[in-house]
């Protein structure tokens, strides 16, 4: 702004002394001669605006030179990350300007944007892209846990539907730089059929993501498959010997992967789970949950149970579902998961079950963290048009999978009603006896 506005000052007074010059009266000018010839004669007072005129013209020159940003490889510029091409960096840069600039504008309207999709989205924007989060891990984690270097590769499976720009492009930097380069083996993004009428700002997610230097593939549906559809399409396509499944909303902190693949690494069978710092967007307050685990009852309602405070992994019955890390040979084993399920809940039950009594474990990795951005609306309420709304259908499939004719009886008299998909309990089972389950 300045450059253009002193470079316009600067033409100004320079056409004023131009047309001006012949006609100022002769008792106001002075004689000018350089090496004894007569040059021209000019009015002190306009040659004085337009020698600082022209001091101005360069200062400010100097000062744009000085703030433009210079594109750069990644050795020349600390905040270019090893995924980066010259130009992901520069759309980064100018992404993060851009949505500094929406979330002020958001601000002024809060009623609306804070209940769009159930975020602070204000706040949320205000935040930078990548930065290091408040650090939950147990002190033992960084003074005593030693984790071998790892050699197995990792896949990263993403989906999201109508998710807010900022905490989209927040998950898959942060999770792509907590990873180290020698593991990443590629991305797999899945864009479940979001509304770019309404959010036309995810538009750029593809184009910016196929400029990085590591193996990105991106897959859009125009119409919204459900989150259990997404992830079993991701996590088919995997090549990597681990497979990364992740929300679209959370924040990865340094140190994520080796605790993970120390669990993984030493049995295919493991499922590894970091534990949730659950920020709650409208106040940024943080929520750890150190020593819990998912468990459920007997009608599948969510329970936690209680595991020992520390470093150590320890086993737990059932994953959350928003982020784990499981090997491409033990989802390929056990035939992946959610046969029969539509829109999202009720797989990480479903998983968690399948490989408990198919000979596999559960851990939570205490010195594993992933910061999960809680929003106050459903998954069913973001725009989806996948029916039901909520994941009744999804447990009693889960439910008549499992629990025996007494247990199921009993569970139907506290739901009153039964929704389960028959021919996927009856292909579930069929699994279950060729495994030996």
């Amino acid at each position: 702004f300045f450059f253009f506005f002193f470079l316009l000052l600067f033409l100004c007074i320079s056409i004023s002394f131009l047309i001006d010059a012949s006609v100022i009266p002769s008792e106001s000018m002075i004689r000018c001669i350089v090496r004894k010839h007569q040059l021209t004669f000019v009015n002190r007072r306009k040659l004085k605006l337009l020698a600082a005129g022209l001091a101005t013209f360069l200062f400010s020159l100097l000062l744009l030179q000085q703030n433009t940003p210079q594109l750069c490889t990644p050795n020349q510029h600390s905040n270019q990350l090893y995924f980066e091409s010259d130009i992901s960096y520069k759309d980064r840069i100018k992404l993060q300007s851009n949505i500094l600039y929406a979330g002020q504008m958001k601000h002024l309207v809060p009623d609306y944007f804070n209940t769009r999709e159930g975020y602070n989205e204000s706040w949320l924007d205000s935040i930078p892209l990548i930065r290091e989060p408040p650090d939950f891990a147990p002190t033992e984690c960084a003074d005593n846990m030693v984790y071998p270097e790892s050699t197995s590769t990792v896949s990263v499976v993403m989906h999201y539907h109508n998710e807010l720009l900022s905490l989209l492009l927040r998950s898959i930097y942060t999770t792509l730089r907590a990873i180290p380069p020698h593991n990443l083996y590629e991305l797999i993004l899945i864009d479940d059929g979001s509304n770019f009428t309404a959010l036309p700002e995810l538009r750029v997610i593809q184009s910016l993501v196929s400029n990085f230097t590591i193996p990105v593939h991106f897959y859009r549906f125009e119409d919204n498959r459900g989150l259990v559809y997404c992830r079993v399409f991701g996590a088919q396509r995997a090549g990597g010997d681990n497979i990364l499944i992740l929300d679209s909303h959370v924040e990865i902190p340094s140190g994520f992967l080796p605790p993970l693949l120390n669990i993984t690494d030493h049995n295919y069978k493991a499922i590894a789970a970091p534990v949730f710092d659950f920020m709650y967007g409208f106040e940024g307050i943080y929520d750890h949950h150190d020593g819990l685990g998912l468990g459920f009852d007997i009608y599948f309602t969510w329970t936690f149970v209680f595991g020992p405070k520390g470093p150590e992994p320890w086993r737990t019955p059932g994953i959350m579902g928003g982020a784990f890390l499981v090997t491409k040979r033990r989802l390929e084993e056990i035939e992946y998961f959610g046969r029969g399920m539509i829109g999202w809940g009720g797989e990480n039950i479903e998983l968690s079950i399948k490989n408990w009594i198919c000979g596999g474990e559960i851990f939570m990795v205490p010195c594993s963290r992933c910061h999960h951005f809680a929003s106050t609306r459903k998954p069913a309420d973001h725009g989806s048009r996948i029916k039901p709304a909520n994941p009744s259908q999804n447990v009693d499939t889960v439910v008549k999978t499992f629990w025996n004719d007494r247990e199921y009886e009993e569970y139907l008299r506290q739901r009153g009603h039964e929704e389960a998909n028959e021919e996927a309990v009856a292909s579930n089972k069929e699994l279950l006896r060729k495994l030996k389950c």
